[in-house]
């Protein structure tokens, strides 16, 4: 989960108080915060990833926040930072490590880890590691000369390739680009998201099985205040997906995976064909909206 989920922060949460405790008290008296105020009250290890993304701001309100749920343990929850500091920082703010209770909460402790396990070719870790140092070497700039095309060829390959950037209205503005390019003269089919509460296949099953009858159209929409999928989807054949939950991990398909649509069914749901060509285990054609597979893939 983000940490704006597991904290209760909007998805432009800025902290009104300038003091971190008295954000937290703020936070922590308001009806929303009823369910979160519980579930932190629960938390016995916090793991932040990408740590270098969260500004020191929001760390101080969130360490508050552990401090003054009511705890059913005399112990805070243990902590564990990762990240790069030297990829990404925050949109806004200063990093997290000036936060004034970043001492507090990590003490001087600091694992470097330096072994490289995603990638074996040797040239293109020692370019990542000198550009990660701001080292324009010329390992780095042959690897950049590799990678470079043109603008003709950019354009052939624009809808096919992954873009990284680094603002919201370019990524939505790069879409819409390539969803004209694969529509040509044809309208995009619009689908507008239908929401409904569901269980947590992944829940910890220690805790009551939760009821779904009770659960209020105002929670309902509080939790999705921070989804990653916008409510109203364009799309068309050939266009490119990715998905954003972990529910369809049994047929080998998890978050971050990516897919073309390659037909649209008589009620209009779409077809989506992913790179995995073995068929799941216990999961015969036609069940959990699973079509085919084999080569080119599952669908």
């Amino acid at each position: 989960m983000t940490y704006h989920s597991v904290f209760g922060f909007g998805r432009e949460y800025k902290p009104v108080e300038a003091d971190a405790a008295n954000e937290a008290r703020r936070l922590l008296s308001t009806n929303r915060f009823g369910p979160i105020k519980e579930r932190l009250g629960r938390v016995r290890v916090v793991l932040l990833d990408e740590v270098s993304l969260v500004n020191a701001a929001n760390m101080d309100v969130m360490c508050q926040l552990l401090l003054c749920s009511p705890l059913k343990s005399s112990f805070p929850p243990s902590r564990f930072a990762l990240g790069d500091f030297l990829q990404l920082r925050p949109v806004s703010g200063d990093f997290d490590f000036m936060a004034k209770t970043w001492r507090l909460l990590f003490g001087d402790s600091l694992l470097e880890l330096v072994t490289t396990f995603r990638q074996r070719d040797r040239e293109f870790v020692r370019a990542i590691r000198d550009a990660r140092m701001k080292q324009c070497s010329q390992t780095v700039l042959q690897l950049v000369k590799y990678c470079a095309v043109d603008a003709a060829k950019y354009n052939t390959i624009k809808s096919d390739v992954i873009h990284l950037m680094s603002h919201r209205k370019r990524v939505v503005m790069h879409n819409r680009s390539c969803l004209e390019q694969l529509c040509g003269r044809l309208a995009p089919v619009v689908s507008l998201a239908v929401d409904s509460v569901a269980l947590d296949m992944d829940r910890d099953m220690d805790l009551p099985r939760p009821d779904l009858e009770a659960v209020s159209f105002g929670s309902r929409n509080a939790a999705l205040a921070d989804c990653v999928a916008p409510k109203v989807v364009s799309d068309c054949l050939q266009a490119r997906i990715m998905v954003t939950f972990n529910w369809m991990k049994h047929l080998g398909v998890c978050h971050g995976s990516g897919g073309r649509i390659v037909a649209y069914q008589g009620d209009g749901v779409a077809v989506v064909r992913f790179e995995v060509r073995a068929q799941p285990d216990g999961v015969e054609r036609g069940q959990s909206g699973f079509l085919d597979c084999g080569t080119p893939g599952l669908r």
